[in-house]
């Protein structure tokens, strides 16, 4: 009886050690939450296939959530300013890719949204301060409402950018085949030099200058003051 005993207390330490290795193992890849303490940024820079949310709010704090083991791989970090969003510079592993990663980012100031890679960036609300600095390199794409004196907007690569708001003056540079969509952004003036085949929509009430080299088009609203500047099959007109 004493040796049954002990034989089946043996059975079920084997049971249980075997449930706890079962789940260690099965919890590598459930969705985890983590928050990360960040401080003293006005901009905002995402380099990947990351689909990040910003909002504007009284703390700053960035939230991620997706595998721990991909989150483990993406760096966080100010700089000069800039909250930057990344993967670690891993010798082994910087080059592999990552499962979907969701960011959400609580700003108190925000003057500047940078992309870079096949992630999203997408704010919500409006971006309000003197001036707006926007740019976007790859097939990414960048949402943001503005309520800004300025704003520059830099597009390269296939990606695309779509903005609402007002602002006092727009300068809108392409190059390349992406799209940027401000048609309802309303500008006093704005600035657009296009370099591709990208495409410009926008919203001009007093001044519109567009320099067009290649096959790119512009197409606005309003009834601004013309200035165009033209080079291959390109077009400037009006919707």
């Amino acid at each position: 009886m004493k040796l049954y005993s002990i034989c089946l207390i043996a059975i079920l330490a084997l049971n249980s050690t075997a449930s706890e290795a079962k789940t260690v193992n099965t919890s590598n890849y459930l969705t985890t939450d983590e928050d990360r303490e960040v401080k003293n940024f006005h901009a905002v820079s995402s380099s990947g296939s990351f689909n990040v949310t910003v909002k504007m709010g009284s703390k700053e704090s960035i939230s991620l959530e997706g595998d721990q083991q991909d989150l483990d791989r993406v760096e966080t970090l100010v700089q000069n300013g800039v909250l930057k969003i990344r993967l670690k510079r891993d010798v082994n592993t910087w080059n592999e890719g990552v499962g979907n990663i969701s960011i959400i980012v609580t700003a108190k100031k925000l003057d500047g949204l940078i992309l870079s890679g096949s992630g999203s960036i997408d704010l919500e609300g409006k971006l309000n301060s003197a001036g707006a600095d926007i740019q976007l390199s790859g097939s990414g794409k960048i949402t943001a409402g503005l309520d800004t004196q300025t704003v520059g907007i830099a597009l390269s690569g296939s990606g695309n950018v779509s903005l609402s708001g007002e602002v006092g003056s727009a300068n809108i540079s392409i190059s390349g085949s992406g799209d940027v969509n401000a048609k309802n952004l309303i500008s006093d003036k704005s600035q657009v030099q296009i370099a591709g085949s990208g495409n410009v929509y926008l919203n001009a009430k007093e001044e519109l200058n567009a320099t067009v080299l290649g096959s790119g088009s512009v197409r606005y609203k309003g009834n601004p003051k013309l200035s165009v500047s033209k080079v291959g099959s390109g077009s400037v007109e009006k919707m």
